[in-house]
C-alpha cells in the first residue's frame, strides 16, 4: 500500500477508508467539508485530502511517512 492508492480511494469512494498500523486500527472518515482521521482515541479534522496524509498519527510519523507499513482493509460505511 502506498500513498497514491490511498488518495485515489479518497478521490474515489466517499466511503470511510479503513487501515492499520502496528495492530492500532485508524480510519480515514469523509464528511462534508473535508475528513476526519480516527487513530486510537484521537480525531483530527482536515479540510483537504492531502492534509490527511500530513497528520502525526501514533509515534508521531505521518501517514506519508509509513504507508510502506500499514496494512489496508478497503472502504465502507461502517466501523
Amino acid at each position: 500500500m502506498n500513498c497514491e492508492e490511498i488518495r485515489e480511494a479518497l478521490w474515489n469512494d466517499r466511503d470511510c477508508q479503513f487501515f492499520e498500523y502496528h495492530g492500532r486500527e485508524c480510519i480515514i472518515h469523509p464528511f462534508h467539508g473535508g475528513y476526519e482521521l480516527w487513530y486510537g482515541k484521537k480525531r483530527c479534522q482536515v479540510e483537504k485530502a492531502e492534509d490527511v496524509f500530513r497528520v502525526p498519527l501514533f509515534d508521531g510519523r505521518a501517514l506519508e511517512e509509513i504507508t510502506g507499513e500499514i496494512r489496508y482493509y478497503g472502504s465502507g460505511d461502517e466501523i
